[in-house]
C-alpha cells in the first residue's frame, strides 16, 4: 500500500513464503525495510485499499489503527499485558474515532460498545471502535 499498489493489481508476493524458517527475524527484517521507507519519505501520495483509495496521511492513520487493535486484540485473547500509549490514544482520537461509524459501515470496526461508566480514555478507546474486551 505504501508503494501506492492495489490487490486488484496483482501481488507479486501472493505465493511467496516472506516468513521462511524464522518468522519473526523475517516480519522483523520487513517491518525494518517499510519503516526506512517511510522515513526516507518514499511512500506513495495515494494509499489503495481494498475499500477505497485515501491521502497517505489517512492511509497512515488506517495502517496504524489496523495495527494497534490488532496487537491489542491478539494480547488480550492471550491474557498478554497490553497498554495503548498516550500518543496512540490522542492520535486515534484525533484521526480515526470521528470516521469510526463511516468505517463501521465498510466492516472495519464492529458495532461500538457502551464503556462503563468509569472509563478512562485507554479504554473508551476500543470501546467507540468496537474492540474492548475486559
Amino acid at each position: 500500500m505504501i508503494a501506492g499498489r492495489a490487490a486488484a493489481d496483482g501481488d507479486p508476493y501472493a505465493d511467496a513464503d516472506l516468513l521462511g524458517d524464522d518468522p519473526i527475524a523475517s516480519y522483523d527484517a520487513l517491518n525494518d525495510t517499510a519503516t526506512a521507507a517511510v522515513g526516507a519519505g518514499d511512500y506513495a501520495e495515494t494509499f489503495r485499499f481494498t475499500y477505497g483509495d485515501y491521502p497517505a496521511e489517512e492511509g497512515f492513520a488506517h495502517l496504524a489503527t489496523y495495527r494497534a487493535f490488532q496487537a491489542y486484540s491478539i494480547a488480550k485473547h492471550f491474557g498478554i499485558p497490553f497498554h495503548l500509549s498516550p500518543e496512540l490514544i490522542a492520535g486515534t482520537n484525533e484521526h480515526v474515532t470521528p470516521h469510526a461509524d463511516e468505517w463501521r459501515q465498510w466492516g472495519a470496526f464492529p458495532p461500538a460498545i457502551e464503556p462503563p461508566a468509569d472509563a478512562d480514555d485507554e479504554t473508551r478507546l476500543p470501546c467507540t471502535l468496537g474492540f474492548w474486551v475486559a
